[in-house]
């Protein structure tokens, strides 16, 4: 009797329901494009974050040692009647006296830019205690109770420090790059700049920041 057969699909029809072996392939390839582009578009994200993490922190950085300089630089003051609150100056290195601290005498404070590798270069901090009782020409421990590196790839391409006074009428600012023992300015300009560490191409932009400070006593 016709319809109590058993009914089997035809070939043709089973074949025409499921996926070739060319559109799982191209369907796999389409996938692993589409993972590889999430991949590269999640990575870039986090490079970018990365990237931004570390300019912030050269920045903030670069501004809390600004601001301990600029504070050191506006105690200073002459150790001797006829002295001058710098001692020397080079455009990598100043040596001053400041009475910033509450202790007996100045101290003798050494900002220097050094260990220089590839242009970048390590600013280093470093403070001697005056001796107790021996102002008011006042001598200096020879032993730092403080020497530490207080910035690192600090760029070396321009004067970290240079001394200025105004001159002449009208005044004009001359700036002093160089001096030991007379150098008789009356104010400090600093310009710090460095780059940050670890970041991707094109995104190691420098970081610059300067600052001027008038001694409240230049002898």
């Amino acid at each position: 009797m016709r319809g109590l057969g058993r009914r089997f699909p035809h070939p043709r029809a089973s074949a025409e329901a499921g996926f070739t072996l060319v559109e799982m392939s191209i369907a796999a390839l389409l996938s692993a494009l589409v993972a590889a582009s999430l991949t590269g578009v999640l990575y870039n994200l986090g490079q970018n974050a990365g990237d931004a993490g570390r300019n912030s922190e050269l920045q903030s950085a670069g501004r809390l040692v600004m601001a301990e300089l600029v504070l050191d630089l506006r105690q200073a003051e002459a150790v001797s009647e006829n002295g001058y609150p710098v001692e020397s100056l080079t455009a990598d290195q100043i040596i001053f006296y400041s009475d910033r601290d509450e202790t007996e005498g100045p101290e003798r404070i050494v900002y220097e830019r050094g260990s220089c590798a590839e242009g970048l270069c390590e600013l280093r901090v470093t403070r001697y205690a005056a001796v107790a009782g021996s102002g008011p020409e006042w001598i200096f421990q020879s032993a730092a109770f403080q020497d530490q590196v207080v910035m690192e790839r600090v760029l070396n391409d321009q004067p970290l420090f240079r001394g200025a006074s105004w001159t002449g009428a009208p005044a004009t600012k001359t700036y002093v790059t160089a001096c030991t023992g007379d150098c008789s300015f009356s104010l400090m300009a600093i310009r710090l700049r460095a780059v940050p560490d670890r970041t991707s191409v094109g995104a190691s932009q420098p970081f610059e920041i300067t600052g001027e400070v008038e001694f409240r006593n230049a002898g």
